[in-house]
Order: C-alpha cells, then structure tokens, then sequence
C-alpha cells in the first residue's frame, strides 16, 4: 500500500473513531433539590446540597448515619423529601420519630442498602420475580420493591407504598432514589414479640 492511500485510510479511521466518539454522551448528572449530584461526591454531599432534604441531612447527622453516607459504599438511599418527613402517618410513627432518638435510627437505617441498585438492576430482576423484588435494609428489614421499573414502588414491612419519584441520582459511593415517603420498620407487638 503506497504512503498516499495509507494516509488516507488512517484519516478515515481516525475520522470515524471521533464520529463514533459524539454519538456516546454521558448521561447528565440527576438534579434533586435544585442541586445535581456528582458522580465524583457521595451520596451525604448529594444530599447536602439538595433544597428538599433539610429535614433528612439533619436526622441523618443527628443519628451519626451521614458517616455511612460519606462512606466507601457501595450503597442505596432511598431519600425521603422533607414534605414526605410532614406528610408521614401514622401519627404515632411520627411523634415517635422526633421524641425518640433510636428509633429515628433504625427507621433511617431501613431507608440504606448496602448494595448498589439502579432501576436497570430492579428491570432486570423484575421479570425473574412476576413484577417484586425484595432487599434487606440496613437495619436488616426487608423492602421489596414492585410496580415497573421506570418508576417502582416500594412497599416496606407495615404494608405501606412509597413511591420512587425521582432515580438514580449516581453519586460516587453509590445511588440516590428520591421517595415520596418513609420505610417504616415492622411494628413491635406490646407482649415484646
């Protein structure tokens, strides 16, 4: 092959590696609260500069979770907005939550997984599973997720649905799923059982 031709196929090669190049675009970072979340943050600075997780950030760092969320992960968050913080029922798990100091714990506790779950992981266990899926939180109760994977509902130990309303917000140590509610823990009976 003459140096003429050579140089010619190089150029259409190395054209084609930079039309190829633009055709992939990284997805942009997912807004909650105004705010993007980096993919080179964690989750915690996610959270941090979110207008909608006052509320969360402050019971997270009040409970000591926010060393976890700062941590290396890989972790999920399901991340209740401070409206779903106000709009939580039953009013005993409410009043319970801002009086009692462990409690608000383990119920933040049951909104962590340790395990890295975007929607494309749920759209792919969905099927296997007629349309549920099941993950232990960290305070080891169960949630288990259902509905389509584009927007899943999660339904925690009390039968309760929480919707995911915004997803896969990818932070460094793992994911972000804005919730329009809080995971609550099963109910301990009276008799201690």
């Amino acid at each position: 092959m003459n140096v003429s031709r050579r140089t010619a196929l190089y150029s259409l090669c190395g054209c084609i590696a930079l039309a190829g190049c633009s055709f992939y675009r990284e997805r942009p970072p997912v807004v909650i609260g105004g705010s993007p979340v980096a993919k080179d943050q964690s989750i915690m600075v996610g959270l941090r500069a979110s207008s909608e997780h006052r509320r969360l950030v402050a019971a997270l760092e009040a409970t000591g979770l926010d060393a976890e969320l700062d941590g290396i992960g890989p972790l999920t968050l399901f991340a209740p907005t401070d409206a779903a913080f106000d709009a939580l029922m039953p009013e005993s798990a409410k009043t319970q939550i801002e009086q009692d100091q462990d409690y608000l714990k383990e119920v933040l506790s049951g909104q962590i997984v340790r395990a890295r779950l975007t929607t494309r992981d749920l759209r792919n266990v969905f099927p296997q599973l007629n349309g549920k899926t099941k993950v232990f939180a960290l305070n080891k109760q169960v949630i288990q997720a259902e509905g389509v994977p584009k927007s899943p509902r999660l339904v925690d130990l009390r039968g309760r649905t929480v919707s995911v309303v915004q997803r896969d917000a990818i932070a460094k140590n793992g994911i972000i799923h804005v919730t329009d509610g809080l995971l609550l823990p099963q109910e301990k009976r009276a008799d201690g059982g």
